[in-house]
C-alpha cells in the first residue's frame, strides 16, 4: 500500500511539469508576428533532427511533416515543403501532426509549428470553433497591408 501511495504522489507532482505553458496571444498578435500563415493538409510525417545555432549548436529531435497548401493567409509557406513539430506525446506543446489532417500553421524561423506559435488543427476538432477562428484569421489577413 505504501508503494501505491508513493507512486500516486509522484504522479501528482510530475503532472504540472509535463504541462505546456506559454503566453497566450490573440490571433491578431500571432498573425502580426508571423512571416507566414497558411492552411495545409499533412501528407507525410517522419522523425528528423533540427540543429540550432552555430559553434555550440544544439540538436533536437523533431517531427518533420510534408504538406499540401490549401490556403495562404500571409507570406509564403516554407520553400522546403515541410514544417517541424516537437515529438508527441512526450512534449505537451506538440501540435501532434497527423497524416491526412489539416492545420493552420504559423511557422517560426526554424519552420517549427508547435502550439506556442499559434498553429492549430483545423480538421477533426470543434468545427464551429475552428470555423470561427479561421474566419477571424481571414478577416485579419484581408485587413493587413499588402
Amino acid at each position: 500500500m505504501r508503494h501505491i501511495t508513493l507512486l500516486a504522489t509522484l504522479l501528482v507532482l510530475t503532472v504540472p511539469a509535463m504541462a505546456c505553458r506559454y503566453a497566450v496571444r490573440s490571433d491578431a498578435e500571432l498573425f502580426a508576428a508571423s512571416n507566414s500563415v497558411f492552411r495545409a493538409r499533412v501528407t507525410e510525417v517522419r522523425a528528423a533532427t533540427l540543429t540550432v545555432g552555430t559553434g555550440r549548436a544544439q540538436t533536437f529531435e523533431v517531427v518533420e511533416a510534408r504538406f499540401e497548401v490549401r490556403e495562404v493567409l500571409k507570406g509564403t509557406p516554407p520553400s522546403s515543403g515541410a514544417v517541424r513539430d516537437l515529438p508527441f506525446p512526450t512534449n505537451k506543446c506538440s501540435l501532434g501532426l497527423v497524416v491526412g489532417d489539416e492545420y493552420v500553421l504559423f511557422p517560426d524561423e526554424h519552420d517549427m509549428v508547435f502550439l506556442p506559435t499559434g498553429s492549430f488543427r483545423s480538421s477533426n476538432g470543434d468545427r464551429v470553433q475552428v470555423s470561427r477562428r479561421l474566419e477571424s484569421l481571414r478577416k485579419i489577413a484581408s485587413a493587413a497591408p499588402k
